[in-house]
């Protein structure tokens, strides 16, 4: 999930030349419905966009007592895993910076998939 379309159509783009299979959201809610909807292996997660938050999803997922999804935070800001201490039973693996190399999204599908 993120607010960018581009990043949103690049990442999308890759996985479908990878064969894998991808869904996108482009705001939080958008993001929120469809994680309470389907189960996925890997959730890509951008802390920052629009209308709500990542902060917000992981935060409403934590209340619904939602647990062990694997998600990656991407990130243009300074967080870092530390951050994310309360999301541990949600799911939060990992804090990736934007921007994010192929090489780092190949790494981490290969972790977690």
């Amino acid at each position: 999930m993120d607010n960018n379309s581009d990043i949103l159509e690049a990442l999308s783009d890759y996985c479908c030349l990878q064969s894998i299979e991808c869904e996108v959201a482009s705001d939080g809610l958008q993001g929120l419905s469809k994680i309470q909807e389907k189960e996925y292996d890997l959730i890509l997660l951008d802390i920052e966009m629009p209308n709500y938050s990542g902060f917000d999803m992981l935060n409403q997922l934590k209340k619904q007592g939602v647990s062990n999804k694997i998600i990656v935070i991407i990130t243009a800001t300074g967080l870092n895993i530390n951050d994310f201490n309360d999301y541990y039973e949600v799911g939060v693996k990992e804090v990736l910076p934007k921007p994010i190399p192929i090489s780092q999204i190949d790494k981490v599908i290969a972790k977690y998939r």
